[in-house]
């Protein structure tokens, strides 16, 4: 159980971060391997916050668009949303065009409805 935890712990670190990033730009040329210490500071910064909450939500649209050989585009869009209640109560919803699931986790069991 406890290594659960870890992980769901390290899965909301991850999804945060890319929150965060993903509207930033990215650069394939010219980008340095180094870390921006004041980066990882305010990654660590965040982390270590998420990670001592009791609970806490998280909501985020996310789109997907494809490009059809004719040059069609198709958006689809898809909102998400999740819940942690510590220590091992997990919701998480996502209804979409492509996709509805919910997961649940009640400590025991990891659920997914589709």
């Amino acid at each position: 159980m406890k290594n659960f935890s870890k992980y769901l712990r390290s899965f909301w670190v991850i999804m945060a971060a890319s929150m965060v990033t993903a509207g930033i730009p990215t650069y394939s040329q010219g980008q340095s391997g180094a870390i921006d210490p004041k980066a990882d500071q305010l990654l660590r910064k965040m982390s270590d916050y998420v990670g001592g909450l009791e609970q806490f939500s998280v909501q985020t649209e996310n789109t997907l668009e494809v490009v059809l050989r004719s040059g069609e585009k198709i958006q689809y869009d898809s909102p998400a949303g999740a819940s942690i209640k510590r220590p091992n109560k997990l919701r998480a919803d996502r209804e979409g065009d492509i996709v509805n699931q919910e997961f649940y986790y009640d400590g025991k069991t990891l659920t997914l409805y589709h």
